[in-house]
């Protein structure tokens, strides 16, 4: 997989908005949204919270409150709820170095990829007043390859009017990004932290077990999610980290896809269907060859004191020998059919007998 490299200008840490303004977790957020795995060429793209949660360390819910907090307050980006693609409004400005067809092509297959229109404009017009005074020429290019994806996705009279009415508002916008990376404000990250769940979602949890997590796993992680629902994917989690000898994603797929193919849309179903197969496992009790021995061996017992007594009655005296005294071909045939009929009941046969 290659890897991509994004510029982090050193002015951005001289800069007297950042170093008076952001408090550490707004500079974290800030180069996090710069630099992370999903970024693009032109600053917008796709992005998760439950993923961005699980790069950062934050819950799903801190998350939310700091794109809140960039959107609303600073207003350097914006983040579509529909489509997950945010945008960072003056991006542009630090990630195109030079120019030339390479480059342009890139951008141009960023913009094609791009579901939200909104968020194209949005960076149009915050960039219209950079380009117009840009003494880069490779600046007009790009200027004109968002108006080339925009013209194919609105009609041309909507395009015009929205020039008209927004070039007037954006020298208010960008005057504030010239000098620097985007505009901050010294509240204090504190407040939100403390409002921040303490429930971890699923990539928090799998993170937990010490299983990889590859970009790619990330995105079909975030599709279970998306079907069966957090609460579902955790509770998977945490069967394959306690059997598991090797917690992997693989394994959890494994998981997840029965879960799928048997309809699950709760915990407590698969509870119950996890409990029911325990159960199916189970092995009726039977009778052991112990325990029919023994019962055996009483039945003997029992069999020599019968013959004993009626021989006493008989004959006025106990026989010295029993053993010999069943042997009698008068005598053994009786006993072996008793013996036969007790052995077909214990389900044993000869060879199970100790002798």
């Amino acid at each position: 997989m290659k890897t991509v490299k994004r510029v982090v200008d050193t002015a951005f840490w001289e800069d007297e908005k950042v170093v008076d303004m952001f408090s550490p977790e707004d500079k974290y957020f800030m180069l996090y949204l710069m630099t992370n795995p999903h970024t693009s060429q032109v600053g917008i793209y796709k992005l998760l919270t439950k993923i961005s949660s699980f790069e950062l360390g934050h819950s799903s819910e801190t998350v939310n409150i700091l794109l809140d907090r960039f959107e609303t307050k600073y207003k350097i980006i914006k983040y579509d709820k529909k489509t997950h693609e945010i945008a960072i409004l003056n991006y542009l400005k630090y990630s195109v170095v030079k120019g030339g067809k390479p480059v342009e092509d890139v951008i141009k297959r960023d913009l094609d990829q791009i579901k939200s229109t909104e968020l194209i404009e949005s960076v149009y017009k915050h960039m219209q007043t950079y380009w117009q005074q840009s003494e880069r020429p490779f600046d007009k290019n790009i200027k004109s390859l968002f108006e080339k994806v925009i013209s194919k996705r609105k009609e041309p009279k909507e395009i015009i009017n929205d020039n008209d009415n927004d070039n007037d508002n954006d020298n208010d916008n960008d005057n504030d990004n010239e000098e620097s990376y985007p505009d901050s404000c010294n509240d204090s990250y504190d407040d939100s932290s403390k409002s921040s769940s303490s429930q971890l979602n699923a990539f928090q949890e799998y993170q937990l077990t010490g299983a990889v997590l590859s970009s790619l796993n990330m995105d079909v992680l975030t599709d279970y999610v998306d079907r069966l629902g957090d609460e579902l994917v955790c509770h998977a989690i945490h069967y394959m980290a306690d059997y598991a000898t090797r917690p992997n994603f693989n394994y959890l797929k494994t998981i997840l896809n029965s879960y799928e193919t048997n309809g699950f849309k709760s915990v407590e179903e698969v509870e119950k269907f996890e409990e029911k197969r325990k159960n199916s496992f189970k092995k009726p009790k039977t009778k052991s060859k112990h325990h029919s021995i023994k019962e055996t061996w009483d039945k003997e017992h029992q069999r020599k004191e019968k013959l004993k007594q009626e021989y006493l009655a008989k004959y006025g005296e106990v026989p010295v020998n029993l053993d010999t005294l069943m042997d009698r071909p008068n005598i053994k045939p009786m006993f072996k059919a008793d013996e036969e009929k007790e052995m077909a009941e214990l389900g044993i046969s000869e060879d199970d007998m100790p002798w």
